[in-house]
This record gives structure tokens, sequence and C-alpha cells, in this order.
């Protein structure tokens, strides 16, 4: 692995000539991955093209999430959603098999690039995608987040007596990525020609709006993990 970059490869056979591969190249130091931007950009990843109403960029032409975006809808733009899929993610340290649908795999893949597209909203989720777990599970993202949420606070204020933790700026986050995610449905809907990506967008979607209603139950399941 290149110690300024490392790679994640999705590999998705949904019944071709061959598996569809897409590499996302993520930079080591930052956290945001690195793109071959299409000449020219298509007029959905301006910026204020179906703009999220949560958005706190001003000096950008374009949405950073949807110049991530145009590549892999262009390349998996027209799969229907319900297709089988088999999908194979290579990452540094192993590999990961799924037998999915084409929505599933997708959904996977798009977290990933909306994690890692410097968007200042998704800034929160650099740090799980640089742990990248492909097709995670709610009771898996629960986990995850609420993880990393506890770290980051320890590393803020590690040389306070006492750490503050507040699981309402979970909830926070999580309504803010739903607005995002809204607004991403929106874009998509002018340029997807199958429904795979938008099916895809709307699963994201409900992670996003069911984690503030069940994190707590989720915790205390995971809770008894500890007794």
């Amino acid at each position: 692995m290149n110690e300024s970059h490392y790679l994640i490869e999705y590999r998705m056979d949904a019944g071709g000539d061959a598996p569809l591969p897409y590499t996302v190249e993520i930079d080591s130091d930052t956290l945001v991955s690195r793109v071959e931007i299409p000449d020219p950009l298509p007029d959905w990843v301006k910026l204020d093209h179906g703009k999220c109403g949560d958005c706190v960029l001003e000096n950008s032409a374009y949405c950073p999430i949807a110049v991530r975006l145009a590549q892999p809808i262009e390349q998996f733009g027209s799969l229907q959603s319900h297709a089988p899929c088999s999908t194979t993610v290579i990452t540094p340290e192993r590999n990961y098999a799924k037998q999915s649908d084409v929505q599933d795999a997708l959904r996977s893949l798009f977290g990933l690039l909306m994690a890692t597209s410097g968007c200042p909203s998704m800034r929160p989720f650099r740090f799980m995608a640089r742990y990248h777990l492909p097709f995670a599970t709610l009771e898996e993202t629960v986990s995850r987040i609420t993880s990393t949420y506890l770290m980051r606070q320890f590393f803020l204020h590690d040389d306070e007596r006492q750490i503050p933790i507040d699981l309402k700026a979970i909830e926070t986050l999580y309504h803010t990525m739903q607005s995002l995610n809204e607004g991403m449905s929106h874009r998509l809907k002018s340029v997807a020609r199958g429904d795979g990506s938008l099916n895809a967008i709307v699963i994201l979607n409900t992670y996003s709006s069911l984690i503030p209603i069940i994190i707590n139950d989720e915790l205390l399941k995971l809770k008894s993990l500890f007794s």
C-alpha cells in the first residue's frame, strides 16, 4: 500500500460479461477520496443544482459528493435495484464478499464515497471510512458511530478531568445526513437511468432516519455484552 493513499476496490457482478470494478483512492492524511473528474462535469453536480438545505459550502462551484458519484452513476446507473449481485470488496487489510442485490452493493459503495467526499457535513464519518466495513448492519453502524464519537471526545478533551458525553450529538449528525441524502436523491432523479442508484441513496436515508430513533435501544442490547 502506498503510504500517501490506500485503495478500496468494489467488484460487482450483476450478471454481465465481467464484474464491474470501481476503485476508491483515499488520501491517507486527509481521508478524502481522489477521483477522476469527468470533463466536462454534468450540470447536476453543480452546487446550486438541488443544493442541500443544510449545505455550508460557499466558495465551491460543485457539490463534492455529487462530483464523486458522477462516475459510478454513469457506470452503474442503468442497473436495476433488485437484480442479484455478487460483490467483492478488496481493502488493504482483507477482502469481503456478499451475495445481495444491486441496491445493497451501491448503498455500501456510495456510503464510502460520501464519507470521503470532503463535504464538511460528512467529515465526522471519515474515520469510519478509513476502517470501512462494507454492508454494515444497523447494529454494526450504531456500534461503530458510538465508538467513533467516544474516541473523538477522548482526543478532544484528553487534558480535562471529565470527558463530556452527549449522544444527542450523534442524533443531530444523522439528522444532518438525512437532509443530505434527501438532497442527493433529488439530484439523482434527473440522471439515473435505472433505479439501483436511487434506491441505494434511499437505503442510506432510511439508515439516517432510523439511527436517531433506535440508538438508545441498540446500545441497551450492546450493554448486555459487557455484563
